[in-house]
């Protein structure tokens, strides 16, 4: 697998910066976990735990990059900046708001009727928000928090979660809404919005040191001795935190304080995801490690699960972005 191919998941939960718009990949998207509403396979099948390649309207992604998984429902970024979207349409932030907005014949996101076009990241939880190649944002599903969205541009990385969204500009700066930051945050180079009503945010400093605070008190903490950090991920139901370090070390991040170890067993990570019960590591490899108390439909990666170069971890499901593969896992 070459490495250029690895799509590196930093705090946004879905940001490439190794695959451009005029790439085309030979790839499938695999999913796990529960699928009752499809947000597994692309189809409501009634089966949970199994493995599926995801299909929708009948048909495989095949020139998908990166990945968002959310409460229900899950994203593809296509090579040619749009947006295939499948799973619950249920799954809202306020009253009569979809976080599935899709035009119905080929199931591209379609905003207010228009296909969006030019996207450069994709994020999502409940409310979704896309990140466009000329730094301004488009947010769906979010009823309230849509509204109060501020006027934002220069924009180079974003993180969707529970009834609130984070965004970060190209000087470093943090934006919050609806929820105003209880303090300023500037010199940031990547930013990870919690899961959960009282979870943690994270970010990383520029020097690669984090911030963390809990949504519900607003206090901040900063990890003492940990830094080389390169990505972050804001776990759900769990609990859990994730951090990268550029050594390819995984480091868990207990809620709500300022504790943290180094996971064991994993090395040579290149990815990380955290969804709402259960945690993703991609490796330089291509293969996958997942794990997670609460992931109650296999937690266990896929039997054959390999070439990997995309994750996401949505609520009680995995998706994995595969190329070259000559057959799905089992």
């Amino acid at each position: 697998m070459k490495t250029s191919l690895i799509i590196v998941l930093l705090a946004c939960g879905l940001f490439s910066n190794n695959v451009t718009a005029d790439t085309t990949l030979l790839s499938q998207i695999t999913g796990w976990g529960l699928n009752d509403g499809g947000q597994a396979s692309g189809c409501p099948s009634g089966d949970s735990g199994i493995t599926n390649q995801v299909m929708v309207n009948g048909h495989p992604i095949t020139n998908g990059v990166a990945l968002a998984g959310g409460h229900g429902h899950a994203f593809a970024l296509q090579a040619d900046g749009t947006i295939v979207g499948w799973g619950r349409s249920d799954s809202n932030a306020g009253e009569g708001s979809s976080s599935l907005e899709l035009n119905s014949t080929n199931s591209l996101v379609a905003v207010g009727g228009n296909i969006l076009r030019n996207v450069r990241s994709v994020s999502t939880w409940v409310q979704s928000v896309a990140l466009m190649k000329d730094g301004t944002l488009v947010e769906w599903g979010g009823g309230e928090i849509q509204r109060a969205m501020p006027p934002l541009s220069n924009v180079v990385c974003i993180s969707a979660g529970f009834e609130n969204n984070l965004a970060l500009t190209s000087d470093g700066r943090v934006v919050s809404w609806p929820q105003k930051l209880p303090f300023s945050l500037t010199n940031i180079v990547a930013i990870a919005c919690t899961h959960v009503e009282w979870g943690d945010n994270v970010v990383i400093r520029k020097d690669g040191t984090i911030i963390k605070w809990n949504r519900g008190v607003g206090s901040a903490v900063s990890p003492v001795g940990l830094s080389n950090v390169i990505a972050v991920a804001a776990g759900g139901r769990g609990g859990e935190d994730l951090a990268l370090r550029g050594d390819g070390t995984v480091i868990d991040l207990p809620y709500n304080t300022a504790d943290w170890h180094v996971h064991s067993g994993l090395s040579n990570v290149v990815a990380i995801a955290a969804g709402g019960s259960q945690c993703m590591a991609l490796k330089s490899d291509g293969t996958v490690a997942v794990w997670g108390d609460r992931f109650p439909y296999r937690a266990t990666v896929p039997e054959g699960l390999s070439n990997v170069v995309a994750i996401a971890a949505g609520e009680d499901f995995c998706l994995a972005i595969q190329t070259n593969s000559v057959a799905p896992p089992k």
